[in-house]
């Protein structure tokens, strides 16, 4: 095995962000073709580190597990994922907490169950509508189990009494809450009735706090604030069922076949213009036809864009009935209401 860098600048360049390794694929002495199995991972990782200490960069002593590459960009982006919105309300709790009760008690709030298990070596951390818990440490180094301890007894000062009394009467105001008042003018016997998975959309838009627009929400559950990281995919397929006028779930199955019949016609049609394009010599026929070739590679285009959004309504219409499900919980819970009520089914859900 053999590895090559270049010049020094070029090295140095690459190590402040990541380091590459070229590997040659066959050995030049015995033609043996190179292996890379786990030893040849950690061998490449110490001289990785090697080179990292050389040019006194940081090397990353315990590392804490490997996190999705989609996780890992929208963190990066600063977009509401599932470990950003738990590490929000962890130092929401830890700046209004004055003891560990009570940052258990804000957390659950929150829609967040923690485990202080002692048994176990790290703390945890879960929504209340999930089995699967995260260790706290996998937040970062402030998020451990001595971090989070030294964080909570280290606010003894006059600031942090008045944010925890800010906090319970944000609280005690929430659930004596009145519903603000609004004057209808017109007619509610003319006004349009949207029904079907349109009407679900809409609603799941409100809960979100993207509808109406001058009067927009926060949501209360872990879930439904998550969900803010796929507005543009949900935005799309709003349109799409309003434009296509689909109303149930049949309706788009039936959608997504006439669209693929159109594909094959519009695929077939490209593909004679293609071979009377190899056939032909005069420039202004040719002009004219790779025109109409143009135009078919657009509206293919187009098909198959709307056959994906189509595919990702089905795909994600159980995922939205229970994030509605979940966030009507919370609502109820925070508005003081009967939260062992069972959810009650609209006129959209067929």
């Amino acid at each position: 095995m053999m590895y090559h860098s270049d010049c020094a600048k070029t090295a140095q360049r690459l190590l402040s962000d990541h380091n590459h390794f070229v590997v040659n694929a066959v050995n030049m002495w015995n033609g043996k073709k190179f292996n890379c199995n786990e030893g040849v991972y950690w061998r490449f990782r110490a001289l990785s580190d090697q080179l990292c200490a050389e040019h006194h960069l940081t090397v990353i002593k315990n590392p804490q597990g490997k996190t999705p590459r989609s996780i890992y960009f929208a963190e990066k982006n600063g977009e509401p994922t599932k470990f950003n919105l738990m590490r929000q309300a962890i130092d929401y709790a830890v700046d209004h907490a004055l003891s560990f009760k009570e940052f258990k008690n804000i957390l659950f709030d929150q829609g967040y169950i923690v485990n202080f298990n002692e048994n176990r070596t790290y703390w945890t951390i879960r929504s209340v509508n999930s089995k699967k818990s995260v260790r706290m440490i996998r937040l970062g180094e402030e998020y451990g189990n001595q971090a989070i301890q030294r964080r909570i007894y280290e606010k003894s000062d006059r600031s942090a009494w008045q944010r925890n009394r800010e906090y319970y009467a944000e609280q005690k105001e929430m659930r004596y809450f009145q519903p603000r008042r609004f004057v209808f003018r017109g007619n509610f016997k003319r006004t349009k009735k949207h029904t079907g998975i349109y009407a679900l959309y809409l609603h799941y838009c409100y809960l979100l706090g993207k509808l109406p627009k001058f009067h927009q929400r926060q949501p209360l559950s872990p879930e439904m604030r998550e969900a803010w990281r796929h507005l543009d995919r949900i935005s799309a397929q709003v349109t799409l069922l309003s434009h296509k006028k689909l109303n149930t779930l049949e309706d788009v199955s039936g959608f997504i076949q006439e669209t693929d019949s159109s594909i094959k016609e519009v695929t077939a049609v490209r593909q004679k213009l293609y071979n009377k394009l190899r056939r032909c010599d005069d420039d202004e026929k040719r002009t004219e036809l790779l025109s109409r070739r143009d135009d078919c590679t657009t509206l293919l285009k187009q098909l198959r864009k709307e056959k994906r959004i189509a595919q990702t309504i089905i795909e994600d219409n159980p995922k939205i009935k229970e994030n509605i499900r979940i966030e009507t919980q919370a609502i109820n819970k925070a508005y003081g209401l009967d939260t062992k009520q069972k959810y009650h089914t609209r006129s959209y859900e067929r």
